[in-house]
């Protein structure tokens, strides 16, 4: 998906992206995307999943938050961080979060900073993001999801999600459309948005999303 990325980042000229399932190991070489630079965070066993990175457009102020931000307690969780300093503003956090599906109804955020805009794929869903998924898996994600609501809400977050799917998968032939990614914004940002989903090559669409700061 190289080549379609590099499409989408010289037509949108976003400044930071987030990547999840990368599918990048340790010895893997780092993808060449002109113009920006990368941080990544690799996965660490053979399973197929996983693997999150940021990229960093050129000419924009960042540094990569480093160690393991993710607690002990969150094995199926991988999420890397950076770090920007825009001009005439408080810095903020982006974070890519990688929620792996035989253990996403454990997740819990309260790892995550005050600061933070977390684009994440969380394979956890809710009608409140989540207008197409089955109810049965409504159903076996409702506590998790419930506690993630309540932690959106009790610190001002905003919910980016707008309704639409952002993924599509086949079943029997056929389309099953669901919204497992999520996009959160911390407090203080009232004009952050979703703007465009993007296809970039994926069975998951880019999410665009906008918020203008500094």
């Amino acid at each position: 998906m190289v080549a379609e990325i590099n499409q989408g980042l010289q037509e949108h000229k976003p400044h930071v992206v987030a990547l999840q399932e990368t599918h990048l190991q340790k010895d893997s070489p780092t993808p060449k995307f002109p113009g920006y630079s990368v941080h990544r965070l690799d996965r660490t066993t053979a399973e197929r999943q996983g693997g999150v990175a940021l990229l960093v457009a050129d000419g924009v102020q960042w540094s990569a938050l480093k160690g393991q931000i993710v607690p002990e307690s969150l094995p199926g969780v991988e999420a890397a961080g950076v770090r920007i300093y825009p001009e005439r503003a408080r810095h903020f956090d982006v974070l890519s979060v990688y929620n792996r599906p035989q253990v996403c109804a454990g997740f819990r955020p309260s790892w995550i900073g005050p600061r933070a805009f977390v684009c994440t794929d969380l394979n956890l869903h809710a009608r409140e993001w989540d207008k197409h998924c089955a109810d049965s898996t409504i159903t076996k994600h409702r506590v998790a999801a419930t506690r993630l609501l309540g932690w959106i809400e009790q610190g001002g977050r905003r919910l980016l999600n707008d309704g639409r799917h952002t993924r599509t998968g086949t079943k029997a032939g056929a389309a099953l459309l669901s919204a497992p990614d999520v996009t959160i914004a911390p407090a203080g940002y009232p004009g952050a948005r979703w703007t465009e989903l993007l296809e970039w090559g994926s069975d998951h669409k880019a999410i665009l999303s906008e918020c203008k700061v500094g």
